[in-house]
């Protein structure tokens, strides 16, 4: 194995571990704000999950939306 693929694994589980930390602070920030406003704990969980949710699907169809249309004409 040379040296590029031994770059390339540590730079995948860099971005793996940055999108793990950037998804918890989006349950984070979602349930502290639900419960700030006074909510119950289950349904500041559920909306905390789904919100965490839906950025991600935001910003994973955002970014495929950005390479196809670098790549294709």
């Amino acid at each position: 194995m040379n040296a590029l693929h031994v770059w390339l694994r540590r730079a995948v589980w860099l971005i793996i571990g940055i999108a793990g930390f950037w998804v918890a602070y989006q349950f984070g920030s979602g349930y502290s704000r639900c419960r700030d406003l006074g909510s119950e704990k289950g349904l500041c969980i559920f909306t905390a999950v789904s919100g965490a949710y839906d950025a991600v699907a935001v910003m994973v169809i955002t970014t495929v939306f950005k390479i196809l249309s670098f790549l294709l004409p």
